[in-house]
């Protein structure tokens, strides 16, 4: 059995004017929940979107405050750690709210409802790719687990657990949201036929394989400017 995660004091941030402030919330909640039962110490790979702290601004659109601190994102939890500095011995975890967004490294992030891939909503962050002729797209980042195998015999071996960073694509339009499937082929046909020529000449100038979320953003980047 894993070794159980309980978090009983989560601290969250709060947008207070001239100030970094962590205070307790008022509903402890137990954002870490996916971890309750395991050791991550049995898997290989990586729960963090990127294991750097980085810089980034976090916005409250309800109060229109923003706080620079820096921060990472961990996937499996779906959740964002922060530091008020680098040096800060602990992180804290960004409050779950509507209406609260982060731009790091000019990627935005947005805490909302979305289409998961059961086809049902949940709350949790999207990374928003940029607006097509028609809509706009968004990023869903997600950890899965492979659990630890025990060996079944003495001529075998544990097999220890893995996490795999996944990514799929949401298209949400004025009457429609779907996840959909983004290749050399599909993402041209996300922009007008006027479009397709020069898609595709930029597509083979930059041997660009449209294989991650970059190059995604990098067409779409390049549509903009048609």
């Amino acid at each position: 059995m894993g070794t159980k995660y309980i978090y009983t004091a989560l601290l969250i941030i709060s947008f207070i004017q001239g100030g970094f402030s962590q205070t307790l919330p008022t509903n402890t909640e137990f954002y870490k929940t996916k971890e309750l039962n395991i050791n991550l110490a049995e898997f290989s790979g990586s729960k963090y979107l990127s294991e750097k702290f980085e810089k980034a601004s976090i916005n409250d659109e309800l109060s229109n405050k923003k706080l620079l601190a820096f921060v990472r994102y961990d996937l499996l939890n779906d959740v964002f750690e922060v530091k008020e500095n680098l040096t800060q011995s602990s992180p804290s975890y960004l409050k779950k709210a509507s209406a609260t967004s982060l731009n790091i490294n000019n990627a935005t992030f947005e805490y909302t409802s979305y289409q998961n891939q059961s086809n049902s909503r949940e709350l949790g962050y999207i990374q928003v790719l940029g607006d097509i002729h028609n809509g706009k797209l968004y990023a869903k980042h997600l950890a899965e687990l492979r659990l630890p195998q025990k060996a079944k015999t003495t001529l075998e071996k544990d097999r220890k657990g893995k996490i795999s960073q996944v990514v799929y694509y949401i298209l949400v339009t004025d009457d429609n949201t779907k996840i959909i499937d983004i290749d050399k082929k599909s993402i041209v046909e996300l922009f007008p036929d006027s479009y397709s020529s020069k898609i595709k000449s930029f597509l083979k100038k930059t041997k660009n394989k449209v294989r991650n979320v970059d190059d995604v953003i990098s067409v779409l980047n390049f549509a903009r400017t048609l």
